[in-house]
């Protein structure tokens, strides 16, 4: 979901389209947070569903152990058919009563079925039982017992305020994911952080399963997009150099190469580009001459780039490395990549990165 290993031509499809169909107030937040730079607004929408999706795990769990803990609770103190108990319903609020009728009545299930009411019933109707009436009724002598890992320091109404605390935090979490609102903008590292320590009250081992396999902070560190994160090859590339058939004459290709302030053309062949610098005419020139005489008016400019070194061609959305590894690739002395839309040699060139441009 909201992954590709491949970029999304957006230009192809065209930014009004999407902006109709998923509505301008809703891109809104999007928009604003990527300076009105459409391109940057969805791909931060989709990095906004990669987090709610890495989310999904450490809330399912958090919630789970939450509710089966107060279960448990539940049934030490009403006994495993708690949810019919008359002494439960004495203390519960009219809200929470409504709240178990209603989970009978959508299972259709008879009333001694307490497994299945409990799973299904809201996190709402947890939290619950963590205030009013249930906290001296219900908690007093167990919240050791079945949270034995909060912290020793806390009195008994603090241990209480702790669990309840962090059960409606991440019940608001869980809503706002569930109504697919913006979480982006959020301290999700934080939020992350307290699911763990909520999880681990109950019990640490949980705990540490479900961390060890949170992929939360990798979707955070890898940001929206990384051509985004890490945008300086596309942001720094030339974009408006001088391109040449290779039939050009030498003579007049270098003429256009001595007057642009890129210090570069690229020399268009059938099926390849060349950047062509005067340094690479040079060494060119200097392998072709016989004792020093050489006729300039023989030549044409694919003379050159098929005797020169190719250039690499990187895709828009390539980071740093993978734009030096290009280079290295083709010669430890290359400084140049041709960067298309996928980085692949039949598209169109939208620019040419320039290793000590990327340096400055």
């Amino acid at each position: 979901m909201a992954e590709s290993q491949e970029h999304f031509p957006y230009h192809e499809t065209g930014f009004q389209s999407l902006s109709t169909t998923l509505s301008e107030p809703r891109l809104s937040t999007y928009l604003t947070a990527a300076a009105h730079n459409p391109e940057r607004a969805f791909k931060m929408y989709l990095w906004n569903a990669r987090l709610s999706k890495a989310l999904r795990f450490p809330l399912e769990v958090t919630e789970i152990t939450v509710r089966n803990r107060i279960h448990y609770a539940l049934c030490d103190r009403w006994g495993n058919n708690w949810p019919n108990n008359p002494d439960f319903a004495r203390v519960a609020a009219e809200k929470t009563k409504e709240r178990l009728d209603v989970a009978r009545r959508d299972l259709g299930v008879r009333r001694q079925q307490t497994d299945r009411i409990v799973a299904a019933l809201s996190f709402g109707f947890w939290t619950a039982l963590l205030k009013g009436r249930f906290v001296e009724s219900m908690w007093r002598g167990r919240v050791e017992r079945f949270f034995p890992h909060l912290p020793n320091d806390l009195d008994f109404h603090a241990k209480v305020a702790t669990l309840a605390d962090g059960v409606e935090t991440s019940r608001n979490l869980r809503n706002r994911i569930g109504h697919l609102e913006p979480i982006f903008a959020t301290d999700l590292s934080l939020a992350h952080s307290q699911l763990v320590k909520l999880v681990g009250y109950g019990c640490r081992s949980t705990s540490k399963w479900m961390k060890h396999h949170s992929t939360l902070d990798r979707v955070l560190r890898e940001g929206s997009d990384p051509a985004i994160k890490d945008e300086v090859v596309y942001a720094k590339s030339k974009r408006n150099f001088v391109s040449l058939p290779e039939e050009t004459p030498l003579a007049a290709a270098l003429t256009q190469l001595s007057a642009t302030t890129d210090g570069f053309i690229v020399s268009l062949g059938q099926n390849h580009r060349v950047v062509v610098t005067l340094a690479s005419v040079g060494n060119w020139i200097c392998s072709q001459a016989d004792d020093g005489i050489f006729d300039i008016g023989d030549w044409r400019l694919g003379d050159v780039s098929r005797m020169s070194a190719n250039t690499p061609v990187v895709s828009r959305r390539s980071v740093t490395s993978e734009f030096l590894a290009s280079l290295w690739k083709t010669s430890p002395h290359q400084r140049y990549a041709i960067i298309t839309e996928r980085g692949r040699d039949a598209e169109a060139t939208l620019g040419v990165a320039d290793l000590h441009s990327l340096l400055q």
